[in-house]
């Protein structure tokens, strides 16, 4: 929405709680990134730490 131009590839891989999110972003767009992956983990069914 904010930017339809970005160019985004990237990859996350989940491992002892922890969350690693690495690839290339190219955008204008401000991203609260710990929110979204919260969010995804959450939809995803994590929303357990332990």
């Amino acid at each position: 929405k904010q930017d339809p131009c970005s160019i985004v590839a990237c990859v996350s891989v989940t491992f002892g709680g922890k969350v690693l999110v690495c690839g290339e972003l190219s955008s204008i767009a401000h991203v609260e990134f710990e929110k979204v992956l919260s969010d995804v983990g959450r939809h995803g069914g994590y929303d357990d730490a332990s």
